[in-house]
């Protein structure tokens, strides 16, 4: 599961710092900091924190410096500005300095029964938010101005069915994408995308165990 922290406002992001996994229970205890709209960002459209899922993919190795477009804010509508790349593992469970984040669509509910959703407690016509999917089951919520940590809302439709009413929303595949200082000197937006695994000089990891991962060549040597 992934450790949660506040989303950013694009082009305003702290330095870049290794991410850690974090315990299921850990995940559960923790709340979110309050997030920043992201600025640049179509309506419905949010920079979420890390990667969803319980083992997040790709793992993607630079194995020698590489140039590729970049984007200054995530939410930039092009990649338009040349970014070159340290060799290094690029992954939320790497030790390269680098932030993890999710261009994704946020999924809105009507609270239809009144109902406690994570720390917080909801009453009918509440709309609430979901900003990310953490792993095992667990999913990241705005209520307002409020975040919390609770089950997903197809895991509260199984226990409670018609607890939540699912509302329209922007259509928007969900893209992995991480930030690192630029040799060239500034921050850039990766998309960690299959044609940028398919750059020579880049190559497709792996997760070995929860909270680790490893190249290629180490994956392939006996």
């Amino acid at each position: 599961m992934i450790a949660i922290v506040a989303l950013w406002a694009c082009g305003s992001e702290p330095a870049p710092a290794p991410v850690q996994a974090a315990s299921p229970a850990a995940a559960q205890r923790t709340e979110a900091p309050a997030p920043e709209p992201p600025r640049g960002c179509p309506p419905g459209v949010a920079l979420a924190p890390g990667w969803p899922g319980e083992y997040p993919e790709p793992v993607v190795e630079i194995v020698r410096p590489i140039t590729t477009p970049g984007r200054t804010q995530a939410c930039d509508p092009q990649s338009t500005t040349p970014c070159t790349l340290p060799a290094g593992l690029y992954h939320p469970w790497a030790k390269t300095q680098a932030h993890y984040a999710t261009l994704r669509a946020v999924e809105r509910y009507e609270v239809a029964t009144a109902h406690t959703l994570g720390s917080e407690s909801v009453t009918p016509g509440t709309v609430v938010e979901m900003l990310q999917y953490i792993g095992e089951g667990f999913c990241l919520f705005a209520i307002g101005d409020r975040h919390t940590q609770a089950d997903c809302p197809d895991q509260i439709e199984k226990r409670s069915p018609g607890t939540l009413k699912a509302l329209a929303g922007v259509e928007r595949a969900p893209e992995n994408w991480f930030r690192v200082q630029c040799t060239e000197g500034h921050s850039g937006w990766i998309h960690a995308s299959e044609a940028l695994l398919a750059i020579e000089g880049v190559r497709r990891g792996k997760t070995t165990g929860y909270g680790e991962v490893a190249g290629a060549e180490s994956i392939s040597r006996p």
